[in-house]
């Protein structure tokens, strides 16, 4: 289950993973500054955290299970609770207080109104 912490820590202590992540994210700043982004699938909110970190105007972290609480403390001790925001809950449910989000997959960038990002389960990766 996501709600375990083993999951999350064995997936933070890929340094490999994590710092790739970071990496394209830093690397492609312009992909990112000024946009509403969707972390679907958040976790700890890692990804979200680098998304503000470089620059989103807002980033709204979803996450599913009970790690979500864990997600928030970690993004205010980092000093990013004005710019991101972790909802527990499945993005399909979702009420988002924007008309859209933008989106970077693949390194394509699209904007999706919230009725689509809805059906985008599958989204993945450190701007979707």
């Amino acid at each position: 289950s996501y709600a375990h912490f083993g999951i999350h820590e064995e997936m933070l202590k890929d340094t490999v993973r994590t710092r790739s992540y970071m990496n394209a994210i830093q690397n492609n700043k312009h992909l990112f500054k000024g946009k509403v982004v969707l972390d679907i699938g958040c976790g700890t909110g890692i990804l979200s955290l680098f998304a503000a970190k470089a620059g989103a105007a807002h980033v709204f972290g979803i996450e599913c299970s009970s790690i979500a609480e864990q997600a928030t403390t970690i993004v205010q001790d980092n000093g990013y609770s004005e710019q991101v925001t972790i909802i527990q809950g499945k993005v399909e449910e979702m009420q988002l207080p924007v008309d859209q989000v933008n989106c970077w997959s693949a390194g394509t960038e699209c904007k999706l109104e919230l009725t689509t990002a809805r059906h985008c389960v599958g989204l993945t990766g450190p701007a979707a």
